[in-house]
């Protein structure tokens, strides 16, 4: 029974020891053993400090250089723009042209040069005259029309006054009326069939005063028509523009040529004088 007992105890007692000579034996082999290195201590990295919330949406919204560069031009001074040219005034040149010739005869006829001054003058007509209508008819230009008109007959009846080269001369008209002619039937025919193939704005009626005119303007007073045709030359374009500007039939230019003859100083019996 002791037997027993005691081998019963022998063999926890053998696997103990047998467990610490192990450990023993593992101390005493540990110093031969290369030494073990410690190892290396790791710093965590310090964190980058959080930037403000303010700089933090700036970066944000903040735009690349040349974006802003694109939307944000430099300002650079750039001169006014001139002011546009004044339209022209075709008025006030014909006007200026018109004072230019009418000055130029003032000089002639006071240097005696009369020729000059009249062709002057009658440029300065002229220049009012073939204007356009819308021109012509612009009060400035009738104002300047009357006051040539004005001066021209002022000079010729301050001439007439002193020249005796140049006295006031009969008109056509009374010369005409003066004198009475038979009527002539073969004029009267000729003038009948011309009558029929012309064309007039005014009714034309041949009576026998008017055959009498005929016969006395193609015989007696042919040089008084011949030189009222000379002469209404220079007026005519510009006669026959008036006329056709204000609606009226232009064959009234033959009225003027008869009365005056286009003479500047014709003078009739009731005081009528010039064109």
């Amino acid at each position: 029974m002791g037997i027993t007992k005691n081998h019963l105890w022998g063999a926890p007692l053998a696997l103990l020891l047998a467990g610490v000579g192990c450990h023993s034996s593992q101390k005493a082999a540990a110093p031969n053993l290369p030494p073990q290195s410690n190892p290396p201590t790791i710093t965590a990295a310090a964190s980058p400090k959080p930037r403000p919330v303010a700089k933090a949406k700036t970066a944000v919204n903040a735009k690349p250089a040349t974006e802003t560069k694109a939307t944000t031009p430099e300002r650079v001074s750039v001169p006014a723009p001139a002011p546009p040219a004044p339209k022209p005034d075709p008025v006030g040149q014909l006007i200026t042209q018109a004072e230019r010739e009418y000055q130029a005869g003032q000089d002639n006829y006071k240097a005696g040069q009369t020729d000059a001054a009249k062709q002057s003058f009658d440029r300065a007509f002229n220049l009012i005259m073939a204007s356009p209508p819308e021109v012509r008819s612009d009060e400035r230009v009738q104002r300047e029309l009357d006051r040539l008109l004005d001066g021209v007959n002022g000079l010729q009846l301050e001439d007439a006054d002193t020249s005796a080269e140049q006295k006031s001369e009969p008109a056509p008209i009374d010369e005409a009326n003066d004198v009475t002619f038979p009527v002539d039937p073969n004029i009267k025919a000729q003038a009948e069939a011309e009558i029929k193939a012309t064309h007039s704005d005014l009714p034309l009626m041949l009576t026998d005063p008017v055959v009498g005119y005929i016969n006395y303007f193609s015989s007696r007073g042919r040089a008084t028509l011949e030189n009222s045709l000379i002469r209404g030359g220079r007026y005519r374009e510009a006669i026959e523009n008036i006329l056709k500007d204000e609606g009226v039939p232009p064959e009234l230019i033959y009225l003027a040529q008869a009365e005056s003859g286009f003479h500047p100083l014709a003078l009739s019996r009731v005081g009528a004088r010039g064109m």
